[in-house]
């Protein structure tokens, strides 16, 4: 890659594989002297934001999060309330998603850390793609129902007006100190009693900001997803509610 970018003269590179995500990064230094920006997240986030479980380290307590168990050496079974799912630690796509039966289900898994046992969220889900500049101040939140997914990917969708979820999206935006583009995938804990999806159309308009096209829902060509390693942007306590959104996992193409 650095030779490709060297002799076709690049300014800008924007990574977009999750596997060559963390070995660019790593040569940062030697891009930059080729005289290509790298626009992607830093090594150090990027490190939180594929690992599932650094994530969830890194978000519990402040905004509400699914009941999470690694399962390594001192995982222990008799801890998971059902209905859970299994998922591995790192990953995309619903790749390695299970639901969870039963002991049967767990009993046989490797305590080898690479996987996750998890709250099932049985509610609507969510995408927020979420906009915000170089200093971290947040333009736009900008909520999507999911309503039809496949293999991990929404294929239909509606965006909606829904300021419990604008608001999650800006407090874990201001958490993970966010200056670029994000779309922060959340669910809900229960079905939400009177869900109205035609009340809760929404033409993709946030009061005072620009439109933001979401014609082409998951396929963009570019997203990505730039955090800090401080929480530099909390100014205040993010209260966590019985009910309401949880997050699931930040998303970088």
């Amino acid at each position: 890659m650095l030779e490709l970018c060297e002799r076709l003269d690049i300014d800008v590179l924007i990574p977009t594989v999750d596997s060559e995500l963390i070995p660019i990064a790593r040569r940062k230094a030697e891009f930059e002297a080729l005289g290509t920006r790298l626009l992607m997240a830093s090594r150090e986030t990027l490190e939180v934001c594929l690992d599932k479980w650094a994530l969830h380290e890194r978000c519990c307590g402040s905004v509400r999060v699914p009941a999470t168990s690694l399962v390594d050496s001192d995982f222990d079974p008799t801890s998971i309330s059902l209905p859970a799912i299994i998922k591995p630690r790192t990953g995309s796509g619903s790749r390695g998603f299970r639901p969870v039966t039963g002991a049967v289900d767990i009993d046989p898994l490797e305590r080898d850390g690479t996987l996750l046992v998890q709250e099932l969220l049985p509610g609507p889900e969510f995408s927020l793609d979420v906009l915000a500049d170089s200093s971290g101040d947040i333009y736009a939140v900008v909520p999507r129902e999911r309503l039809k997914v496949d293999s991990g990917i929404a294929i239909t969708g509606r965006t909606t007006h829904d300021p419990e979820l604008e608001r999650f999206g800006i407090d874990v935006a201001r958490l993970i100190g966010l200056t670029t583009v994000a779309n922060i995938q959340v669910k809900y804990a229960a079905t939400m009693a009177g869900w109205n999806n035609t009340s809760k159309n929404y033409d993709g308009q946030l009061e005072g900001f620009k439109r933001i096209d979401h014609a082409r829902q998951e396929n963009k060509l570019f997203r990505f997803l730039n955090i800090t390693t401080d929480n530099a942007f909390i100014d205040h306590p993010i209260p966590i509610k019985e009910q309401g959104p949880c997050l699931v996992y930040f998303h970088q193409i």
